[in-house]
């Protein structure tokens, strides 16, 4: 029994639950957990920047919870049961050995109670590869459902999850024209088709997002960000072990070389695509459970030497000392960092004089707003001041503020707005606006496609502007400009 008890995951599954429930409830929202949460308030089948399930699990915990902890508390759920699968998979590596692993990988410990969308994908890649196991052993019905169903809850988590289903399958080529392989890939595309047409239906916002909008040239400055970032993704000890254990192995095994496919196709392909513009170091989480499992893998047919207890053991020890730093104020301005939207918002909200407040760039402020004051909040993008098309524009809290008193704070120091420092030490630049036309859903339609024009061409064509809001528009206003870009 003791034994049994010894090498059982349950016990440091409920102290890490416990923890993580901890932090949750004493850690105040960032900005784009508020978003996530302002999804469960709007429920879509799908969102500009990611599909629906984020806003599923934070909308979940809060019916429960009318608090942070509430916004949180499936995602400490999801990450209990990432960390479970993935030991399922690593066995039979000694307990103690996986929890110092898991404990000293950066994105991992935020990932344990912070809401992204990262979490259920992570979630679901483990999940995935326990059925991709169980699948590439024998292929029948049962395993085939199971393998449509994981991959539809991969996508409907985040895009990447893509990226995790082709490249396990890749190095399977006795797979790439088995029946059963591709009626699992049709059904889970059949599970996924209500995102598939909300982005038919709303112009296709994610792919421009991702493919037109996020595109740039060549910056070395976005090389070695994203370099460095997975570095502090990963930790360096485990990714060089990782790599060095990928290298060094001579397994023959199908589930092995998909985890070797996995792990350097996610970290090749966004080293390529930071030629081409910033990427996120986070983009390359779903690597996280594979490259565990190669760690477990390894380190049942290798000792774990002193030096590898003492490297993961320092990074465990920095990162539980900056999570006890989020709740104990002992590190200089990290818990007041990341603890002041409270106040601040509670600020703007007097500042505001009961009307409605609109951010300027931001569409984390409206949210963070949204939350701790329970008032409507907007966005409009000032291109002045580097703005971009968020989920605000899809939204319709432009109404609140459309010909209406709202208190308007600027994303920088703009002129014509009046400053005050706020008590929480932010810098505000505000003014009131009274009867501002907001231009949001208005879609402009050419038969440019009809003519055969040649760049530099000036040529004149019919325009349809359609009008999607509940409002009617005034185009001779004579007070504010119009500008059409």
């Amino acid at each position: 029994m003791t034994e049994k008890i010894k090498n059982s995951i349950f016990p440091f599954l409920i102290v890490a639950i416990v923890l993580n429930l901890l932090q949750s409830a004493f850690t105040q929202l960032s900005g784009d957990e508020a978003l996530y949460w302002m999804y469960s308030r709007n429920m879509d089948w799908g969102f500009k920047d990611h599909p629906p399930v984020i806003g599923l699990l934070t909308g979940a915990g809060y019916f429960l919870f009318k608090n942070e902890l509430g916004v949180r508390l499936m995602i400490v759920v999801c990450h209990a049961i990432t960390l479970w699968s993935i030991y399922r998979l690593c066995k039979p590596i000694a307990i103690w050995k996986f929890a110092l692993i898991a404990l000293s990988i950066p994105i991992l410990q935020v990932y344990s109670f912070i809401a992204t969308p990262d979490v259920p994908l992570l979630m679901f890649t483990a999940l995935y590869l326990l059925v991709w196991r169980k699948f590439l052993d024998k292929q029948n019905l049962q395993n085939t459902l199971l393998l449509g169903m994981v991959m539809a809850a991969l996508v409907w988590s985040k895009y990447h999850g893509i990226l995790v289903i082709v490249l396990t399958l890749l190095p399977q080529k006795k797979l790439w024209f088995n029946k059963h392989y591709w009626l699992a890939a049709l059904f889970g595309i059949a599970l996924y088709s209500p995102h598939i047409m909300w982005q038919a239906l709303n112009d296709l916002p994610t792919m421009k997002f991702h493919l037109v909008d996020r595109s740039g040239e060549f910056e070395w400055k976005h090389l070695f960000n994203y370099l460095g970032g997975q570095l502090m993704v990963f930790n360096p000890v485990v990714l060089g072990l990782a790599l060095f254990a990928i290298f060094k192995s001579k397994s023959t095994e199908q589930f092995s070389k998909s985890l070797h496919w996995l792990i350097v196709g996610l970290l090749a392909l966004f080293l390529f695509s930071s030629f081409r513009g910033r990427i996120e170091p986070h983009w390359t989480a779903a690597a996280l459970v594979p490259v565990i499992i190669v760690l477990g893998e390894y380190f049942s047919h290798n000792p774990f030497k002193n030096w590898h207890r003492i490297s993961l053991g320092f990074f465990a020890a920095v990162i539980l000392l900056v999570r006890i730093g989020l709740l104990v104020d002992f590190i200089p301005q990290l818990k007041k960092q990341f603890n002041t939207d409270n106040q601040k918002m509670g600020e703007l909200k007097e500042l505001a004089q009961g009307h409605p407040v609109c951010f300027m760039n931001s569409y984390q402020n409206p949210s963070l707003y949204m939350f701790y004051t329970g008032e409507i909040a907007h966005n409009i993008n000032d291109t002045g001041g580097g703005g971009a098309k968020n989920q605000y524009d899809l939204w319709s809290y432009n109404h609140a503020i459309h010909h209406q008193r709202f208190l308007y704070v600027a994303s920088y120091p703009a002129t014509a707005f009046d400053y005050v420092r706020l008590e929480c030490g932010v810098d505000c630049y505000y003014r009131f606006e009274d009867d501002l036309q907001v231009m949001n859903h208005l879609y402009i339609r050419t038969d440019e496609w009809l003519h055969n024009l040649h760049s530099g061409d000036e040529v004149s064509l019919p325009a349809t502007i359609s009008n999607s809001n509940n409002y009617e528009i005034n185009f001779a206003d004579t007070v504010h400009a119009l500008h059409w870009k």
